[in-house]
């Protein structure tokens, strides 16, 4: 083995190191019932302008995609998983119509307590009459902080969706939303059994999902497919507490929706080889227009060393870096 090549096999051994280190680290935290996590603090690093377009692209693309209208949300329950540091959606939905939203998260992401009244405060004034009333009924703006009203928006955090049932005590609900976040639950097959027992027969699962490595690796110019290449043993002990990747596929998601009885349609939002979203959502990718030969070149220069159960995927499905699934239970 050549030096470089030795060099190599380190600095990756070095990484996976890290990552174990990490998750040990964020076990021991859960352990000790400390959740406050920096991970999942969206608008930290934001303005209050990028903040306010951030809720609002957010709520647009569950209603453009799912193809529910306001009358749909009227009077209804929604289920928001891993909503982060901000409940700006849950107020959208509120203002839109529903009745209440429960909002569950394994942490509890830490935030700026006055950049949030801001940003709840800017929603606020970009409402019409009818909605502010409904806004109103759900939050207090008060003293640079934000005080939610327990019967409109309810807030968990510290808990697992897979055992949200001790929370939320035999609650149903008719719509169950999540951006980015199906990707971090590790025991995710668990998960969507959970959520599947909470939704009421006709109701609706609406979910952006992150099929990528989260910059695991291609920060340092990994190939993007590399973290598929790693053992499940060594994956697991990098990533079960932490809410990293679980590596789920596009093709895992439609088999359990499916499997579920759940009428399902899903849009790719990314490719696995390029930066950008894919916008609007399209339902399928062609070669020519939205992927070439090198993201082919991309698949097959690490293709040999995929584990089995990527290798079976086309390149086609390979290449689908993120999803928007839609699925109705029958």
């Amino acid at each position: 083995m050549t030096g470089l090549m030795k060099s190599i096999r380190k600095i990756k051994a070095l990484k996976i190191a890290k990552h174990i280190l990490e998750d040990r680290v964020s076990a021991a935290k859960l352990k000790a019932g400390r959740y406050v996590f920096h991970i999942g603090s969206t608008h930290t690093g934001f303005s209050l302008e990028k903040s306010v377009s951030y809720i609002d692209t957010v709520y647009d693309d569950y209603m453009k995609y799912s193809g529910l209208g306001k009358a749909d949300l009227s009077g209804k329950s929604v289920l928001e998983i891993g909503p982060g540091d901000n409940l700006g959606v849950a107020l959208r939905l509120i203002a839109s119509g529903a009745a209440k939203v429960a909002c569950i998260d394994r942490i509890y992401p830490s935030r700026n307590e006055r950049q949030q009244h801001g940003i709840y405060t800017a929603l606020r004034d970009r409402l019409g009459p009818g909605e502010r009333e409904r806004f109103d009924s759900a939050v207090i703006l008060k003293d640079g902080k934000a005080r939610f009203c327990g019967d409109r928006i309810k807030y968990i955090y510290g808990v697992d969706i897979k055992d949200a049932d001790k929370a939320v005590k035999g609650e149903s609900f008719d719509v169950i939303i999540s951006r980015a976040a199906l990707e971090h639950v590790y025991d995710i097959d668990s998960a969507i059994d959970a959520m599947d027992k909470y939704l009421k027969k006709g109701g609706y699962h609406i979910h952006k999902v992150d099929l990528r490595d989260h910059g695991m690796f291609t920060r340092d110019g990994y190939n993007p497919f590399f973290f598929l290449t790693i053992p499940a043993y060594t994956w697991a002990l990098m990533t079960k507490h932490c809410g990293k990747p679980n590596r789920k596929r596009a093709d895992y998601f439609e088999e359990k929706f499916k499997g579920l009885g759940y009428d399902y349609n899903a849009r790719i939002t990314n490719l696995m080889t390029r930066e950008g979203e894919i916008v609007p959502h399209k339902k399928l990718i062609a070669r020519g227009i939205d992927y070439d030969g090198g993201d082919l070149r991309t698949i097959e220069e690490i293709r040999p060393r995929l584990l089995a159960e990527f290798k079976r995927l086309s390149d086609e499905n390979l290449l689908i870096g993120g999803i928007f699934i839609v699925a109705r239970k029958m």
